[in-house]
C-alpha cells in the first residue's frame, strides 16, 4: 500500500507539474515552428490529464479496496489476539488452581493412607452413577424426601435421575433400601459411630479410630471432587481456546484467499498460493492434548475415556478394543445405509465444527464407562466418525506408536524394489510389533476402511486424511512434514487388509505380546510386594447380594488388572534397538509355515 500511495502521489506531481509549464508569448505564434511547439504544449497538458487519470485510477481500483481489506483485517487480527489472550489468561489461572487442587488432593489421601495402610477406596456403581463410600449414595438418596413409598414414586424418581427402575434392585442387595410389604419400602437409616459408641462404651477406642477414619475420608472425597471439577473446568476452557484457533485460521485462510484475489486478479489457482504460504509458516498439525483426572487409588481409565491410554483403557475393560470403538464402528455400518454411493467412499475425509465434536465428546466422557450403543446411533454417522478420529488423536501415543514411525520409514525404503507379495509380508511383520490393544484396533479399523472402500483414488484421499491422525513422530520437524511413508503405509493397509492382517499374523503378535510379558514378569518379580501396596492400586468395588441389573456392573478392577497386566502391558523398552531381533524372530515364525 506504500508503494501505491508513493507512485499515486508521483503520478499527481508528474501531472501537477506538467500543467505549470505554460507555452510562453511568441511574437511570431503564426509560424510554422510556433504552431509545432503549441503542439507540443498540448501533448504536454494531454499527458497531465493522463497522469491525474492514472492516479484516480490507481486509487480506486488498487488502493482504495486495499485500505478497507487491510482495515477489516487488522480489526479482525486486534479482536482474535485480544479473545485469544483473555482466554488464555484464564486457561493459565485455572492451570494453577488445578495444580493446587491436585496437591490438596494427593495430600489428603497420602494423610488417609498414613493412618489406614490398606485402605481401599469403596467404588458403588449405581446405573450410570459412581459413588466413592457409602455415604456417597446415602447423600444421593436424600434428594427422595420420603422415608417410606411404593415401588411407583421410587421408580418415578429413579427416572427422574436418568436411572432405569432396575437401581432399585441393587439399592435393595447392598441395604440402602429394604421392602417392608408387599408395595411398600422404606430407607435404612444408618446408625452412626456415635450412637453406637454410646450405646457400647466398651468399644469407644474402636469407634473413635473409625470416626477418626471417616473424617479423613470424607475430607480426601470433598478434596477429590475440588480437583475433579477443576479438572473438569480446564479440559473445558482447553477445548474451548481450540475451538477458537480453528476459527480464527479458517477466517485468516478467507482472508488470505480474498487479499490474493485483490493483489492478483490474474492468478490461476489463489488456494495454491495459499498452500504454499501455509506449508511456508506452519508450526505443527493439530495434537490435541486432554486434560486428565487422574485418582490417587486407580489411575485415569475409570471415570474418562478420551486421553486415556489405550491398554489402560482396555485392562480396565477387560476388552481387546475399547469399548466406544467397537460399538462406534458398528454406528457408523449400521448408519452407512442411509448414504449414498459418494458419502459413503468420502465420509471419514469430512470435518464437522469443531465445538460440535466436543459437545458430543464431553456426553461420552461423562457416561463413561457406560457407553450404550443407543446413544451412538443417536448421532448422526459423520459425528460419530469424527469422535473416533478425535479420540485417536488425544491418545498420548498414536495408533500404530511413536516407536514405529522411523522403522516404518526405513522399511518403506528397503520395500520399493520388492514385490508385492514380500512387501505385504514385511509389513504384516513390522504391525505384529504393536502392543495388543493398538493391533486390534487398527485391526478392527482397517476391516471397517477396506470394507468401505475399493476404489484406489478414494483410498489415498483416505490415507491423506487419517496418515498424521495414525502414524506421526514425536516431535514434528519439517522435514516429517513432508514425508509420505506414513501415508503408504495407510493406503496398503486399506487395499490389502487381508494380505496383511492374515491369521498367522495375527498369532505372531500373540506369541510376540507373551514373549514381552514374560520379560516383564522376570524383570519385575522382586518389585511385586511394592506393586501391591503401590496406592493407586489400592482401591475395590462394594459388593453384596444383588438382584440382577444389566445397568450395574459390580467388577473388581484389582482382578482384572491382575488377570491382564502381565498379558497386555508392553515394557518401557528401545524399540529402535530390539526391532530387527523381534523382525528376525517374526520372520522364522513366517518361514516355519512355508
Amino acid at each position: 500500500m506504500n508503494y501505491i500511495q508513493q507512485r499515486i502521489d508521483a503520478e499527481r506531481s508528474y501531472g501537477t507539474t506538467l500543467t505549470k509549464l505554460k507555452p510562453p508569448q511568441d511574437e511570431e505564434a503564426l509560424t510554422g515552428l510556433s504552431r509545432c511547439f503549441h503542439v507540443v504544449c498540448a501533448e504536454s497538458e494531454a499527458s497531465a490529464k493522463e497522469h491525474f487519470a492514472r492516479a484516480d485510477n490507481l486509487h480506486t481500483t488498487a488502493l482504495d479496496p486495499l485500505q478497507r481489506f487491510a482495515n477489516r483485517y487488522n480489526r479482525h487480527i486486534q479482536n482474535s489476539k485480544q479473545t485469544m489472550k483473555t482466554q488464555m489468561n484464564q486457561f493459565e489461572s485455572l492451570v494453577k488452581q488445578l495444580d493446587q487442587t491436585k496437591s490438596a488432593y494427593q495430600a489428603k489421601c497420602k494423610a488417609l493412607v498414613s493412618i489406614q495402610p490398606n485402605y481401599r477406596l469403596n467404588v458403588i456403581k449405581l446405573g450410570t452413577r459412581v459413588f466413592h463410600e457409602r455415604f456417597g449414595v446415602e447423600e444421593w438418596l436424600k434428594r427422595f424426601p420420603e422415608m417410606t413409598f411404593n415401588k411407583d414414586a421410587i421408580t418415578t424418581w429413579l427416572k427422574a435421575e436418568d436411572q432405569l427402575p432396575s437401581v432399585l434392585h441393587d439399592l435393595i442387595g447392598l441395604n440402602f433400601i429394604r421392602q417392608t410389604g408387599q408395595d411398600r419400602f422404606e430407607k435404612v437409616i444408618t446408625v452412626t459411630i456415635t450412637q453406637t459408641s454410646s450405646a457400647n462404651k466398651g468399644l469407644s477406642g474402636f469407634f473413635k479410630r473409625g470416626q477418626h477414619l471417616e473424617v479423613f475420608v470424607k475430607e480426601m472425597l470433598v478434596a477429590d471432587k475440588a480437583y475433579k471439577d477443576v479438572v473438569l473446568q480446564v479440559d473445558k476452557m482447553r477445548t474451548r481456546i481450540e475451538e477458537e484457533l480453528l476459527l480464527h485460521y479458517e477466517e485468516m485462510g478467507k482472508l488470505e484467499l480474498e487479499r490474493i484475489e485483490t493483489l492478483k486478479q490474474e492468478t490461476l489457482k489463489p488456494d495454491k498460493d495459499v498452500q504454499i504460504i501455509v506449508e511456508q509458516h506452519r508450526t505443527g498439525q493439530f495434537v490435541p492434548r486432554p486434560i486428565l483426572y487422574e485418582n490417587y487409588f486407580y489411575g485415569t481409565a475409570h471415570h474418562q475415556l478420551f486421553g486415556v491410554p489405550l491398554d489402560e483403557i482396555t485392562r480396565t475393560e477387560g476388552n481387546l478394543v475399547p469399548q466406544f470403538i467397537s460399538k462406534g464402528i458398528a454406528a457408523i455400518e449400521s448408519g452407512l445405509s442411509e448414504l449414498d454411493d459418494k458419502e459413503k467412499k468420502h465420509i471419514w475425509s469430512l470435518a464437522l465444527p469443531l465445538n460440535r465434536v466436543h459437545a458430543a465428546r464431553e456426553e461420552i466422557n461423562q457416561r463413561y464407562p457406560h457407553i450404550a450403543i443407543e446413544l451412538l446411533q443417536s448421532y448422526d454417522t459423520l459425528l460419530i466418525v469424527s469422535l473416533i478420529k478425535l479420540y485417536l488423536m488425544e491418545l498420548p501415543d498414536c495408533l500404530f506408536t511413536f516407536e514405529l514411525y522411523e522403522p516404518s520409514a526405513n522399511y518403506n525404503v528397503s520395500l520399493e524394489n520388492q514385490d508385492k507379495e514380500s512387501r505385504l509380508t514385511s509389513i504384516s511383520k513390522l504391525l505384529t510389533t504393536l502392543p495388543s490393544a493398538n493391533y486390534h484396533v487398527s485391526r478392527l479399523l482397517f476391516s471397517h476402511f477396506h470394507g468401505l472402500i475399493k476404489n484406489p483414488t478414494v483410498s489415498r484421499s483416505l490415507a491423506q486424511t487419517l496418515s498424521y491422525i495414525l502414524l506421526r513422530p514425536q516431535t514434528e520437524s519439517k522435514v516429517s512434514t513432508f514425508e509420505r511413508h506414513p501415508q503408504r503405509l495407510i493406503q496398503d493397509l486399506i487395499d490389502h487388509y487381508p494380505s496383511i492382517f492374515t491369521e498367522e499374523a495375527i498369532k505372531a503378535q500373540e506369541e510376540n505380546s507373551n514373549r514381552r510379558s514374560i520379560i516383564v514378569g522376570d524383570s519385575s518379580s522382586s518389585s511385586i510386594d511394592s506393586f501391591e501396596s503401590s496406592p493407586k492400586r489400592r482401591t475395590r468395588h462394594l459388593t453384596g447380594h444383588l438382584i440382577s441389573s444389566s445397568s450395574t456392573l459390580f467388577e473388581d478392577p484389582d482382578e482384572v488388572t491382575s488377570e491382564s497386566t502381565m498379558n497386555s502391558t508392553p515394557p518401557n523398552y528401545s524399540m529402535k534397538e530390539d526391532l530387527a531381533e523381534e523382525l528376525a524372530s517374526l520372520d522364522s515364525f513366517f518361514l516355519d509355515d512355508d
